[in-house]
């Protein structure tokens, strides 16, 4: 008997899910950091409690995520198989997580800790968010890669790459957190009267900056949304749970909550249309359609939530046309997304 048939090749869901348990105590530990950073609870030192929760998090990921080549390695498997399918992101993610980490540690000691929108641009910070999207990516790829395409999945099969494309969404989504409906909510009218002293400049600064949040949410959601609805159906709440961990995180930076029930129904929408829809049967304009849809339900569920918890300052020309842009830009990227594809 072969050494392959006396062990089985380790990888798998289970291990999928003991790699984003870890991977989400990383990302517990970077919203805390974030929220410190935005709230003035940093000294000039690296060595603070929440790089604490951080660093020790990207250990536990760097420990469970190598502990799989390792095992393979020494049941015999050869080199170019000992790291499960999907996992080779991940690995590289692991490199230049370590490569971030070491990089934040000298810039933090040169330049001293950076506060507010600085800690955005630091380029310290970017690396590290890089390898992070990278290391979240394992679980969802290995999930893409074990699927028939079209196949209907389970919360068990499903749950660990549902959990690791979240994460990495929203990580990527922090890597513009100042372009966020979310984090600055700029319509809010409770932020404007908190803010605004009748300077018009910064009343035509906030309805650029808070309506171009809204359409660079809407192609977050709706890329991912295509491409992945297109080669898997998710269980039913799948999409509100992937999508809503982001908003999330970006609201907590700030506490500012008054838009994060916008992302659930946009959460719940996309789980409807996934479930009474298969988007690889869909013909280009009924696409196009239900983007245009999803574009302006959100722009719709955001000024509602806003009205719900404060109101908003914008006129009814802004956030209705909003909504209207909104949907076109919806419709615009299914277009462009169906014309590349056929190219």
């Amino acid at each position: 008997m072969t050494i392959h048939q006396k062990t089985r090749l380790i990888g798998g869901v289970w291990n999928d899910l003991i790699i984003i348990a870890t991977l989400y105590w990383l990302v517990i530990g970077i919203g805390i950091d974030v929220w410190a950073h935005f709230n003035g609870h940093t000294d000039n030192t690296f060595w603070t409690p929440w790089h604490g929760i951080l660093y020790s998090g990207l250990l536990a990921v760097i420990a469970a995520t190598l502990r799989i080549p390792i095992l393979n390695a020494r049941h015999g498997y050869q080199v170019e198989k000992i790291v499960p399918p999907g996992y080779q992101w991940t690995m590289l993610g692991t490199i230049v997580s370590v490569i971030g980490g070491l990089a934040d540690v000298a810039w933090h000691l040169a330049f001293g800790v950076e506060t507010n929108i600085a800690s955005q641009y630091s380029p310290s910070h970017l690396l590290l968010a890089i390898g992070l999207i990278l290391l979240m990516s394992g679980p969802f790829t290995a999930l893409l890669l074990r699927s028939r395409v079209g196949k209907q999945l389970t919360w068990s099969s499903a749950l660990a790459g549902i959990l690791s494309f979240g994460g990495s969404w929203a990580f990527l989504r922090a890597l513009l957190l100042y372009l966020s409906p979310y984090e600055s909510v700029l319509p809010s009218a409770q932020l404007y009267k908190a803010m605004i002293d009748q300077n018009n400049t910064f009343e035509r600064l906030a309805i650029a900056l808070g309506t171009s949040s809204l359409y660079w949410e809407v192609l977050f959601f709706i890329v991912p949304f295509i491409l992945i609805g297109k080669r898997i159906r998710l269980p039913f709440g799948g999409w509100t749970l992937m999508y809503i961990i982001g908003p999330i995180l970006l609201s907590a930076v700030q506490f500012h909550f008054q838009a994060l029930p916008a992302a659930l129904l946009i959460g719940l929408a996309m789980d409807v249309v996934a479930w009474r829809t298969d988007l690889r049967k869909t013909t280009k304009t009924c696409l196009s359609l239900i983007s245009a849809g999803l574009g302006s339900f959100f722009g719709l569920a955001y000024f509602i939530s806003l009205a719900l918890n404060g109101g908003s300052w914008y006129v009814v020309h802004v956030w209705t046309g909003t909504i209207f842009i909104c949907g076109a830009l919806g419709a615009a990227i299914a277009i462009i997304m169906t014309v590349s594809a056929e190219t």
